[in-house]
């Protein structure tokens, strides 16, 4: 009888038909997902703050020292090769 129009020959499709079809009917499945997953991400951060919170404290001071100290490494290291000669 009459054929749908959006059923290929054969009822095969091709790839960028699947696609525009996917994008033209989109799913309420994976927008629960990525929204489930944030959820999962931002209460896992949460959880986990009293241990990343020294952490990265200690990773910021160790990098502000390090690069308040090291324009002065060189003039020390300077001197000491100095008198070492």
């Amino acid at each position: 009888m009459n054929e749908s129009l959006n059923d290929p020959v054969g009822g095969r499709g091709s790839v960028p038909e699947a696609i525009a079809i996917a994008f033209r009917h989109p799913s309420f499945l994976p927008v629960m997902l990525i929204l489930a997953a944030t959820v999962v991400v931002l209460v896992a951060i949460r959880l986990s703050a009293p241990i990343l919170n020294p952490l990265f404290f200690a990773v910021v001071l160790t990098l502000l020292i390090r690069s308040i100290s090291k324009p002065y490494s060189s003039v020390c290291n300077s001197r000491t090769s100095t008198f070492a000669t």
